[in-house]
């Protein structure tokens, strides 16, 4: 694989890994496999919340994990075991850190594969309205997965040649 540059195989390897990790991370926390439902150039608009992790090495690319009000209340406190306010400092430490975990865990998939990256710390943007885009310098996927707690909303944007 060609380091730090976008291509479908490079496309093909990092969904195989996210999906993987979304099924163990979310899988484990959640007591249920959240199922995938769509993906592609998702254009619309979000409100809620979105833990976002850069990482670079022999692929470079980031991840942002995004999550409606409804859905952070209810997997937060699953993954915490205590409730928390929507709007509190500790909503935004516990969705930074399921991107943190999120990632980590497509880094630990990459890694089986001899693909070497390192992980930035999170960051969480609260939003409403919210429209992901890129800049033409990178290649993006989401995919959308729905669980009975709510819909998990993962992107991924990939440096281009």
């Amino acid at each position: 694989m060609s380091k730090a540059i976008h291509s479908p195989e490079t496309d093909q390897v990092l969904i195989g890994c996210l999906d993987k990790a979304v099924e163990s991370t979310f899988g484990m926390i959640l007591g249920e496999s959240p199922k995938f439902s769509e993906d592609g150039q998702d254009t619309t608009e979000h409100s809620g919340l979105v833990g976002i992790i850069a990482v670079v090495g022999d692929v470079s690319w980031s991840l942002s994990v995004g999550f409606s009000p409804q859905s952070a209340t209810s997997i937060a406190q699953q993954f915490a075991g205590c409730e928390f306010d929507y709007d509190s400092d500790d909503m935004c430490d516990v969705i930074g850190e399921l991107a943190n975990v999120l990632a980590g865990d497509v880094v630990a998939a990459l890694d089986e594969l001899g693909i070497k990256v390192q992980m930035s710390l999170p960051s969480v943007a609260r939003a409403s309205n919210l429209q992901l885009t890129q800049p033409g310098a990178v290649h993006s996927l989401r995919r959308r997965y729905t669980t009975s707690f709510g819909d998990i909303v993962v992107g991924l944007a990939i440096g281009k040649p």
